[in-house]
């Protein structure tokens, strides 16, 4: 994968998910969070470059990193993040989805408080394409 590539994260429409208001409003670190502590992401030239493509639900939010961005979060080291494939096919439960990617790191978290700060990190690192509510930022409506 290269490290220009934009990947498309869906947040889902959850006020815990966001933080602050007005001009202050921002995706807040619960927007990565994820049970195996390896957030998911869409590879977005799989996805067209259509955020939309990435929604799960209309009302759901859409941001973007870059995974150069994603490999220099320095805030868990000595561990290395990374960016990896991981295409859905054929999975009994899940849709396919050969966009699929993990976040990653070397070696792998092994407490909250670790995840907790790369989950700030990439927070603090995205662009948001699909405002919740399905508004992108540029025209402020669906």
């Amino acid at each position: 994968m290269h490290d220009e590539e934009g990947l498309y994260r869906n947040v889902r429409n959850d006020p815990h998910n966001f933080a602050g208001e007005g001009a202050d409003w921002r995706v807040s670190q619960a927007a990565f969070g994820d049970r195996s502590r390896q957030p998911s992401v869409d590879r977005a030239w799989l996805r067209d470059y259509e955020p939309r493509n990435s929604q799960h639900d209309p009302a759901d939010c859409v941001v973007c990193l870059v995974a150069q961005d994603v490999r220099t979060v320095r805030d868990v080291a000595p561990r290395e993040v990374d960016v990896v494939p991981d295409p859905v096919l054929d999975h009994h439960i899940l849709p396919d989805n050969p966009a699929h990617a993990l976040v990653v790191t070397d070696p792998a978290l092994d407490n909250n408080s670790q995840f907790r700060r790369l989950k700030r990190a990439l927070a603090k690192r995205c662009t948001v394409m699909i405002m919740p509510g399905g508004a992108t930022p540029e025209s402020g409506s669906a």
